[in-house]
């Protein structure tokens, strides 16, 4: 089919039969894969991979996106052939905003999915594409991986790429240093993206900021601001350079001179699950963690933090 793009899935060093597969496993495989492409072209689409149900339901481009199809099952060993839509298919280019580069009549949804997984082996902090929630799809490939040999290879246009759990342990690091949402307040020049009447950005700190507007807030509410110097408030989603990758808008309104403070993109805040890694690295014992978390930053560094977690 035209419209579809052929893949291979191999499983190497699972407890399965060469050829075979159970339908429990087929199952957890099927729902690994169908998160992580969501997720993936929720953070491709709208900046942020977070899976959020509009009143119980998908959108359609979305559910259709993501509508793999089991083709054959091979042995030496176990081979899966999928097909997958292309994403040219189901999304209009001008869904699509100018942080991300691809040809959708060249990709699916599984190629962008294993197309962060590298990106994240990789260490490209400053991603455009990568945030916590996504990180953490990506983690649970592990689900399909029962043994420490066990390989996932994905195979595209030819391209082999591979996934292990010692690749996964690398990129637990990485999502472990990954600032998690939060709530912010900026203020920047509102307007609409190049090519596009619903993706927004935020121009501010001479920086641009990729925004949308929560389910509260309507286009047509905005229209009047496009191009004026606003203060917004919303949901700062940070990629793992601790930067923000996106903006979710829960309130808008024009800035006046108050507001100059939120011009500065504000910083991510304290990573304690980072601390905590730290600590378990460097075989640290007896410490005080839960007591040293949530009181800092303060006046001590992390090398004196660490030495109050040996007493």
């Amino acid at each position: 089919m035209n419209n579809y793009k052929k893949h291979i899935l191999q499983l190497k060093g699972n407890e399965i039969a060469n050829g075979k597969i159970s339908f429990s496993f087929l199952q957890e495989i099927i729902g690994q894969l169908t998160r992580l492409a969501e997720s993936a072209l929720l953070s491709y689409i709208e900046g942020n991979s977070r899976i959020k149900r509009k009143k119980g339901k998908t959108p359609n481009w979305l559910l259709k996106s993501i509508d793999f199809h089991l083709t054959d099952i091979k042995e030496g060993p176990t081979i899966l052939d999928i097909e997958a839509p292309l994403l040219s298919e189901n999304i209009d280019s001008v869904q699509i905003s100018g942080f991300q580069e691809f040809k959708l009549e060249e990709i699916s949804a599984l190629d962008l999915s294993f197309f962060a997984y590298m990106q994240a082996f990789e260490n490209q902090k400053e991603s455009n594409l990568l945030d916590k929630n996504l990180l953490k799809e990506i983690i649970n490939l592990n689900k399909i991986l029962d043994s420490e040999d066990a390989k996932i290879i994905f195979i595209s246009n030819g391209k082999k790429i591979e996934v292990t759990k010692n690749t996964l342990a690398e990129i637990k690091i990485l999502e472990e240093k990954t600032p998690p949402s939060s709530k912010a307040k900026i203020t920047g020049k509102l307007d609409t993206l190049q090519h596009s009447k619903s993706q927004l950005e935020i121009k501010t700190a001479g920086k641009k900021i990729r925004a949308k507007l929560s389910e509260k807030i309507q286009f047509n509410d905005i229209t009047k601001l496009l191009g004026a110097d606003v203060s917004l408030s919303g949901i700062a989603n940070f990629n793992p350079a601790g930067e923000i990758a996106s903006f979710e808008i829960s309130a808008i309104r024009k800035a006046d001179v108050g507001d100059d403070y939120f011009r500065t993109i504000p910083p991510a805040v304290f990573k304690d699950f980072d601390l905590k890694r730290i600590i378990k690295k460097n075989k640290y014992k007896g410490s005080n963690l839960d007591n040293l978390l949530g009181k800092w930053p303060s006046d001590e560094t992390i090398d004196e933090l660490l030495e109050m977690t040996k007493k």
